[in-house]
């Protein structure tokens, strides 16, 4: 069945059990990360509230696949899907405005551009025959390119200030460190994701071996993709004197 937002692809689960007890145990999996998470939160001594944002957009993902996968029905597809969609593309803005320093209007037009090359893949590549995932890839191609920009941004910036001394020294490494930190997080998140993409593949080409098929295991790796992204994001400097020395480049 299809809807304009996308198609309400089978799930192997349900076609071979006709429920889904293994698929809403692993979303509530997303649930309880997201709430944990939240917990973080709150104790953190330096927290902001786009940290908080991001945490209750991951509790929406949770919350929202449990939702579809408890009543598989047309009305509620966009549970399942635009969470994760929105919290990427939050999440984008926290790595463009916070740790690559751009201003909105440069954050907006890259936000522009990955929504863009998502709208052409969905139209080059129908979701009926690679299903959902397909559109999930544009996300994991920006996730890439960001993270691997902040490596290489992060390393070239420690090159050029390798001879500073004192306090030069000590404000180059507050802006460097923690982006070299957070650009090989991401790296790690983008395995994570592409794997729980390889997962939520095969859980139809593999319902006739295995009655679960995988899509659980795409929920439980999406519960970790998210909370090592929040982990970056609660553990990138917000503390204001640290903010101030990142303004200062």
């Amino acid at each position: 069945m299809e809807t304009l937002f996308g198609k309400l692809a089978p799930v192997c689960e349900r076609f071979s059990s006709g429920s889904e007890p293994m698929n809403m145990a692993s979303a509530g999996l997303i649930v309880v990360v997201a709430l944990y998470a939240l917990s973080v939160w709150f104790r953190a001594w330096h927290r902001d509230g786009f940290q908080l944002v991001l945490t209750l957009l991951a509790l929406m993902v949770g919350l929202g696949s449990l939702a579809f996968h408890a009543v598989p029905a047309l009305h509620v597809i966009l549970l399942d899907s635009a969470p994760l969609k929105l919290f990427f593309l939050a999440y984008f803005v926290l790595i463009l405005r916070r740790m690559y320093g751009y201003p909105a209007g440069r954050t907006g037009l890259f936000l522009l551009l990955i929504v863009l090359a998502a709208l052409l893949l969905a139209l080059a590549v129908p979701p009926t025959e690679v299903g959902e995932g397909s559109r999930l890839l544009t996300l994991l191609a920006a996730l890439y390119l960001m993270a691997g920009g902040l490596v290489i941004k992060a390393r070239i910036g420690m090159h050029q200030d390798r001879g500073l001394t004192g306090m030069a020294a000590a404000r180059s490494d507050a802006l460097h460190f923690p982006r070299l930190r957070a650009g090989y997080g991401l790296v790690i998140v983008g395995i994570i994701f592409a794997l729980g993409l390889a997962a939520k593949a095969l859980d139809m080409p593999l319902c006739n071996r295995f009655a679960f098929g995988s899509h659980f295991l795409w929920h439980g790796l999406v519960a970790l993709m998210l909370w090592r992204m929040l982990v970056i994001a609660f553990h990138y400097p917000t503390a204001p004197e640290v903010q101030a020395r990142l303004a200062e480049k």
